[in-house]
């Protein structure tokens, strides 16, 4: 699966999007099902040759074969495809409600928060046929948050 790929150690979220012809909040989505996807190196995540060659597996999975997420998960799994367990990083476990986070933490949660609305915004973004939807979409009360807006004598900006 490496033909097309260029033979580095290490790529960016950035040059695995464009290889795999996805966008940024579909990889994101995927780190969900398949979390041994890249490896975080400081602020950001970077991905190894197996990595790219399992969001290329997973997209074929998809797009071709027509499956869901979680039927290409145990499609790869069985196979055995590309996935290094050896070099997945540890899941981590979830604090225990009674004690405070610790600021390591709570600087993950952040992070994962800060992913969440990216992917939600890009979402968005695609969703949106017009700047006009858009920018109402994001406005409080807006319509595209099931709330008719107040009619008033006044036209709508």
């Amino acid at each position: 699966m490496t033909t097309g790929t260029p033979q580095r150690s290490v790529f960016k979220a950035s040059e695995v999007c464009s290889i795999a012809g996805v966008k940024p909040f579909v990889l994101r989505s995927w780190q969900t099902e398949f979390p041994e996807l890249g490896t975080r190196q400081g602020r950001s995540r970077v991905y190894r040759q197996v990595d790219v060659d399992l969001v290329l597996e997973i997209k074929r999975l998809l797009y071709e074969e027509g499956l869901t997420l979680g039927a290409a998960r145990r499609q790869i799994d069985s196979n055995g495809a590309p996935v290094s367990r050896d070099d997945a990083p540890a899941a981590v476990t979830a604090p225990v409600l009674d004690e405070p986070l610790a600021p390591e933490a709570r600087a993950l949660v952040r992070e994962r928060i800060i992913d969440v609305k990216r992917g939600l915004e890009d979402l968005l973004g695609l969703l949106s046929d017009d700047e006009g939807t858009a920018s109402a979409a994001r406005r409080p009360g807006g319509a595209a948050r099931g709330r008719p807006r107040r009619r008033t004598g006044a036209p709508a900006r």
